[in-house]
């Protein structure tokens, strides 16, 4: 393939797809060829297994910790295949990718057997990966009603804390490959905190 891979990650509520359009946009600019794509997501496949993956409750299927995992890899192997390895883009902009099934999923299988299996799986690395980093609460504030805002169950502070911590773990150990922005301020102030991350690393710029 041809093109080089950013992903934008962080936990729910962080800012990502905002950033990504704000990328985008940027790119777009400077006379770039994009390609944004998201995950689950971005194939027929991939859209069924969002809904099953976000939803497989409410669907009355049940899906355990390690058919969770395939089924993310599942989704990210086939974007690959039919949407990044044709080629064709300058850059292809994506909104969680394998740091994300890392972080997220090792709170429920330890993180070695999630890092094989997602190397056996073949996932393309992403040239650069862009963090933005939030405390729970404040992607909460983001994601749920304004009069549920501090009532969120502890459960789900206690995982996005854990995934926080598991994407930073990763972040400190592979500083030439990710780098992390402050996603407290505004989406603006993220954008050109990213966009001179990337300038920096990837020699993107006038």
């Amino acid at each position: 393939m041809d093109g080089t891979i950013i992903s934008v990650e962080g936990i729910d509520g962080a800012g990502k797809t905002t950033l990504v359009a704000g990328l985008a946009e940027w790119l777009e600019s400077l006379g770039y060829s994009v390609k944004c794509l998201k995950e689950p997501g971005s194939t027929e496949l991939g859209d069924y297994l969002r809904d099953v993956l976000l939803g497989g409750s409410k669907m009355g299927i049940e899906v355990t910790p390690r058919a969770r995992l395939l089924l993310y890899l599942a989704s990210m192997v086939n974007t690959q295949e039919l949407e990044i390895k044709e080629g064709g883009y300058d850059y292809y902009l994506l909104d969680r990718w394998s740091l994300s099934t890392i972080a997220y999923q090792s709170l429920f299988i330890p993180e070695g057997e999630v890092i094989n299996t997602t190397l056996m799986a073949g996932i393309l690395p992403p040239h650069y990966t862009v963090l933005i980093d939030v405390q729970p609460l404040v992607g909460l504030e983001r994601t749920i009603p304004d009069d549920a805002t501090g009532h969120a169950p502890s459960r789900v502070i206690e995982i996005l804390d854990g995934v926080r911590k598991n994407y930073l773990d990763v972040a400190i150990h592979h500083k030439d490959d990710i780098g992390i922005v402050d996603g407290s301020g505004s989406a603006e102030d993220t954008l050109t905190e990213a966009k001179s991350l990337l300038g920096e690393a990837l020699g993107i710029g006038p």
